[in-house]
Parts: structure tokens; sequence; C-alpha cells
């Protein structure tokens, strides 16, 4: 830890769930105190969906971190990135895919998504996560999406069908990027997951261009 991250966790803050004042940083997350961080983040169990390695995420998608999200990607507040990556990294699994992972890549935004929320939320965490082994060039978003948030099972993977591919700028740039991710360890970043549909369709144009291994980590999973 720098002398600049010591000193930021050592400034009391007032507790972005239970408004205790003052609070205090607990095991690297900033902005809930420990009280609350004991109480509700409790990683879900689920089976690793059908297309992925493996895949985590650090709580579920309730109270009180339904709102809390809401306000990160909505409001926005990207200043609570480093809250979430926190308590991502509160997770040993998770923590072990990090150091493990050879490349990270946070889930790109469809330019339109991009210009109307003002950042990518999944970038802003990858930053706090991993910033020396982030990849946000290779992979892009061919096309914008409905919210999956607002769709079944079914439509969520016709949603997001062909919605990845690797950034193709000429076949000389192409080819090199697929060798640069030929047998690699790739880790995906995004905040919110409900079946892993996204994740999975983002995992596809990886694993054709060879990367050997695909894992992905989130802030929350949304119950079915």
């Amino acid at each position: 830890m720098s002398l600049f991250s010591g000193l930021l966790q050592a400034i009391p803050f007032e507790c972005a769930i239970c408004k205790r004042w003052p609070s205090a940083s607990y095991a690297g997350v900033t902005g809930v105190c420990k009280t609350c961080v004991q109480a509700h983040a409790k990683a879900p169990q689920f089976p690793v969906p059908h297309g992925l390695d493996d895949c985590i995420a650090a709580v579920s998608f309730d109270a009180p971190w339904a709102a809390l999200i809401a306000r990160y990607k909505f409001a926005p507040e990207p200043g609570l990135a480093g809250l979430f990556a926190g308590l991502m990294q509160l997770d040993a699994r998770i923590r072990d895919l990090l150091a493990g992972a050879d490349i990270v890549m946070p889930l790109p935004l469809a330019p339109e998504r991009l210009e109307e929320r003002g950042f990518n939320q999944a970038h802003a965490l990858a930053k706090h996560l991993a910033k020396h082994k982030i990849d946000s060039s290779s992979l892009i978003r061919t096309r914008n999406t409905a919210p999956q948030r607002l769709l079944d099972r079914e439509a969520r993977q016709r949603n997001v069908a062909n919605a990845f591919a690797l950034q193709a700028i000429s076949s000389t740039a192409y080819n090199s990027k697929v060798a640069s991710l030929e047998g690699k360890h790739i880790l995906l970043i995004d905040d919110v997951m409900t079946t892993g549909a996204t994740l999975v369709a983002a995992a596809q144009p990886l694993y054709r261009a060879g990367a050997a291994w695909i894992s992905a980590v989130v802030v929350a999973r949304t119950p079915l």
C-alpha cells in the first residue's frame, strides 16, 4: 500500500449504508463501515455460466448494494468504483483470479451508452483492481443493445448474441491482436450479472482468438 493510499484510508467518512459518522476503512473497503461490510458483504454461490471457465460475484444484488450500484451507474457516481473494487477484493477467489490473469478486460459499452453515462463503470472498477493488466481496446461492442435487466433469460441471450468482436483496424493489426491473446488467461470485469449472457457473449470472440481460459468477476449477481 502506498503512503497516499494509507492516508486516504485513514480519513474518517460517513458510512454509505448506515450513515454512521465517523467510520473508518475496513480491510481496504472505503466508504462502508466495518459493521456493514461484515453484515452485508457475502458472496453468493451460483453455477458458472456455460461458456466461461469461472465466474465470481462479490455480493448479491439486493439491499443495501442495489441502491449503491444504481447510484454508481445512473447518478452517476464514478467515485464509488473504489468502494466496489474494495468489496471485490475481500474475496480470496477474486484476488486469485486477478493475480493469475494475464489480461484484464472491462466489458466495453456501446458508444451511445458511454456518451449517455459519461464513463464505463467496468473500466473504472478494473483501474482499481489491476490497472497494469488492463486491455480496454481489443474487445468492442458491435452494436447498442437493450438493457438486460428488462429481459427474460432467452431474450437476454438473443439481445447480446454477436454483440462483441475484436477490434479490427486492419488485417495485420487484427492478426497481431489475435496472437497477443492466444493461450492467455483473460479476466472479464463487469458490475452486475444475472444469467451471465453478456459475459458469455463477450468471451466468444476471445475464445475464437485462442484464449486458453476466460473467467469473470463482478460486483453483484442479481437473483434469477
